[in-house]
């Protein structure tokens, strides 16, 4: 049996997986995913329509690094374990006149001088055993 929309036939019922979207759940528009089980990819065919911002669900609430973010200075101790519990993903620069250690997540890495910039995701930890300057993006 084939459903007419539009006074033409398009989808018939051994192209509907389990049988559930009927000719009233196409008239009022009530389709959901779980109405569709397993459509093969050849029957997806034609433009698909606009999408607007207040379509879309299921988006990160946190915005990436960077966004809605800001450089500051920050006062960090030496050996003293930081978690960022910020919900989202920052970058911390440190920077020291003479070799330093930096550990995340249990981590360490060695650097002979200078500064580094480093991202840390939400819920990680860090520290380091000598700091001169400390920045924070968040």
């Amino acid at each position: 049996m084939a459903i007419t929309i539009n006074g033409s036939t398009g989808i018939t019922s051994s192209e509907i997986a389990d049988g559930t979207i009927t000719s009233t759940k196409i008239a009022d528009g009530t389709i959901v995913n779980a109405d569709v089980n397993d459509v093969a990819a050849s029957k997806l065919t034609g433009a698909l329509p606009a999408i607007s911002g207040a379509s879309l669900t299921n988006l990160p609430s946190s915005p990436s690094l960077g966004e809605e973010q800001t450089w500051t200075s920050v006062s960090r101790s030496i050996n003293t374990t930081y978690t960022n519990s910020t919900g989202s993903t920052i970058a911390i620069y440190i920077e020291h006149n003479g070799s330093f250690v930096i550990d995340i997540n249990g981590l360490g890495w060695e650097y002979a001088y200078g500064g580094v910039t480093l991202i840390i995701p939400n819920g990680n930890t860090w520290k380091s055993n000598a700091i001169s300057t400390c920045f924070e993006l968040s």
